[in-house]
């Protein structure tokens, strides 16, 4: 079996490598320093509709109730929302971390996919000590490219786990064997993988201080002794989880392996490791079977293999018809997602709020979970039909209007409130919440006067200060404007009235400096 796999392997890897590069266009060399640079997306080819739906849905679905996002198209941010600094449990895209971590220990010559683990740290796998008892033979088999790819044989939990098969014969979503493939790589460095990927991975491409932090082992001791110099431990982290990054800091790693492991001229992982790492687990033609015994088997459809790579998933097999068949990413619990479609040159990340979930039953294979967001992000659909269809619109015309203006004034902080009352974000009430949305897709229009709302609060985020005030500036003399506009007076114009208001509504420590505006004369 493991011969043939890798024969299979080895056919479909040096198929892929020439195609990939040979067709895969050249990714814009602009290397963001501490900030990125922006631009709109339809500067580079995407729809600002389409990204509008997109954060709807990854801050709406299901439970779902914020989180934040990142769009890097051609080296530049084209969309945002929420923090770009705040940290967020990343749960399994930690995953694609440790796949990272992998391909710089291949770079430096540490390890080598293939070869028995057992090499690098002669207890892998133990404890359970039955697992040495009854399945000695099976550990010696044991290498990286198993555990970093689920066919090792151990069960899912993170701790130390029963192995139940011989690796590489089937497929068990395994976090302990991340756990393991991070034991292995902290005794090849010698090093705490904290420090390592720190100085080697993450100073290198601008992860600010604090936008990423790393837990010890939650589920194991909490050191681990280097096998080769008795008395030398070092602290044990995980690869199955455990990192908290921001969306900024990820949208760097995936803008990594974008650039194939390159950052700005230097080489920090093997372009050959990036692209093996984003191909499926193939064996000729079929795919390794999943163990049926793993919790949730079902939800894999029988052909995770098939659109799974080493530490990152893929569209390999185009089981998201209408994605590019080259996008992969690192996916976790809460729906964080790290996206890389390098046809596109294209970085999309999604962090969400721990507890929420687009599929709260847990009961959707986990393709029909994400591939909405997808085909959303990509302008491939629009959200559904009524009755809830457009957020806003509330009579369901195809438009959000004064019409649907009205209907949400009528029923302003009504309780028990239904999506044609003007109750877009499903909590029963019509509130500022509701508003916001349908200013997301509208921006257009009067808010009017209700109960709620800061008179100077331009972006209704219930702060009057410099956004506010920028916002006005930029449409300073603009005629039939808006609450959205910075018009607060009700007589349709940006001017006077409207900075009177703001100003005396300013909730800033800092007074407004208003020499910094280049307002327009009359």
């Amino acid at each position: 079996m493991r011969l043939k796999y890798l024969t299979g392997w080895i056919v479909i890897a040096l198929m892929v490598f020439v195609v990939s590069y040979a067709t895969t266009p050249l990714h814009a060399q602009t290397w963001p320093g501490a900030a990125w640079e922006t631009a709109t997306p339809e500067s580079v080819g995407l729809s600002s509709q389409a990204l509008q739906y997109a954060q709807t849905f990854a801050t709406t679905e299901g439970s779902s109730t914020g989180g934040s996002g990142y769009v890097i198209k051609n080296g530049k941010l084209v969309w945002s929302w929420g923090s770009a600094t705040q940290t967020y449990d990343i749960t399994s895209v930690t995953k694609s971390f440790g796949s990272t971590a992998l391909g710089l220990a291949i770079g430096q010559g540490l390890v080598s996919l293939y070869v028995p683990a057992q090499i690098y740290l002669p207890s892998v796998g133990t404890p359970p000590a039955t697992n040495l008892s009854e399945h000695a033979d099976w550990l010696s088999l044991l290498s990286l490219y198993d555990l970093v790819s689920h066919t090792a044989g151990f069960t899912k939990p993170g701790d130390f786990t029963p192995i139940v098969f011989q690796p590489g014969n089937m497929w068990y979503y395994s976090d302990s064997g991340f756990n393991w493939l991070a034991d292995v790589l902290t005794v090849s460095f010698g090093a705490d993988l904290l420090s390592e990927m720190t100085s080697e991975v993450f100073v290198r491409i601008g992860v600010q201080s604090g936008q990423l932090t790393w837990r010890g082992n939650l589920f194991r001791t909490s050191q681990i002794e280097d096998p080769g110099a008795p008395g030398v431990f070092y602290t044990r982290r995980e690869l199955a989880g455990g990192i908290s990054a921001s969306v900024d800091a990820l949208a760097r790693l995936g803008y990594l392996w974008l650039h194939d492991g390159q950052w700005n001229g230097q080489q920090i992982i093997p372009a050959s490791y990036v692209a093996q790492a984003r191909l499926p687990l193939l064996i000729d033609s079929g795919a390794l079977p999943v163990d049926p015994s793993q919790p949730g088997a079902a939800l894999y459809g029988g052909e995770a293999p098939l659109h799974i790579g080493l530490g990152w998933w893929n569209n390999f097999d185009g089981v998201m018809s209408q994605v590019p068949t080259d996008a992969y990413w690192g996916w976790g619990e809460n729906d964080n997602l790290l996206i890389v479609i390098p046809s596109m040159d294209l970085v999309v990340v999604r962090t969400g709020i721990s507890g929420q979930r687009w599929d709260p039953s847990g009961t959707q294979d986990y393709i029909s979970v994400i591939e909405p967001f997808f085909n959303l992000l990509l302008g491939n659909t629009q959200p559904p039909p009524t009755p809830e269809g457009l957020p806003g619109d509330a009579n369901n015309d195809g438009l959000v209007d004064v019409a649907d203006l009205q209907i949400l004034v009528d029923n302003w902080l009504s309780q028990d409130a239904t999506w044609t009352d003007g109750d877009f974000n499903g909590d029963g009430v019509v509130d500022l919440a509701d508003l916001q949305l349908l200013g997301d897709f509208w921006g257009i229009g009067l808010l009017g006067d209700l109960p709620g709302l800061l008179p100077g609060d331009a972006n209704i985020d219930g702060l009057v200060n410099l956004s506010d005030l920028q916002i006005l500036s930029d449409n300073w003399l603009t005629e039939d404007a808006t609450w959205l506009m910075g018009e607060f007076s009700g007589n349709g114009v940006v001017d006077l009235a409207d900075l009177q208001i703001l100003t005396e509504n300013w909730t800033d420590q800092t007074p407004p400096d208003l020499s910094v505006l280049d307002l327009k004369q009359p």
